[in-house]
């Protein structure tokens, strides 16, 4: 009877760890992965959230970063004023994956993404580099990502 007791206390335990939402995930993320903040940054955002107030921290740089959105499988910061993170956990039913969009914007019309996708243990599985100069982001309501295609100023002919 014990042995069945500490197993199903133990089956409990690996639940619980493998059904995360993105506020778990923001909380137990290496600063690593976003070395501009800090985990109390990150907590504070998640705070902030949750008391329906503005999630506006300073940076390791003396910058301004902004958590704009925080859903049970979503979380958009924009890091910077040229520089927006968009994390989405993918596949919460089957393996999770989280994937993060990195945009960069060099000017009104120049956007550059990149995606990332890590597992639960923030070990990277891949690297995604999109054609061209697009912004891309997390679609709330499924995986899929919904990319915005701009195009490189034009050089002036003399």
């Amino acid at each position: 009877m014990k042995k069945i007791t500490t197993f199903i206390f133990l089956l409990m335990l690996t639940m619980q760890a493998s059904a995360q939402n993105m506020k778990d995930i923001i909380r137990n993320m290496p600063d690593s992965i976003t070395p501009l903040l800090t985990k109390n940054n990150r907590l504070d955002f998640i705070d902030y959230l949750d008391a329906a107030q503005k999630a506006e921290e300073k940076n390791r740089l003396g910058g301004t970063s902004e958590m704009t959105k925080l859903t049970a499988t979503r979380a958009v910061i924009r890091m910077s004023k040229s520089s927006t993170w968009d994390f989405k956990l993918l596949n919460a039913s089957a393996e999770p994956t989280l994937g993060i969009i990195t945009t960069v914007q060099s000017d009104s019309t120049t956007f550059t993404s990149i995606i990332r996708y890590y597992n639960l243990d923030w070990q990277l599985i891949k690297t995604v580099i999109p054609e061209g100069f697009e912004r891309c982001e997390w679609n709330d309501d499924s995986d899929e990502i919904s990319k915005t295609e701009y195009h490189p100023l034009a050089l002036k002919q003399e």
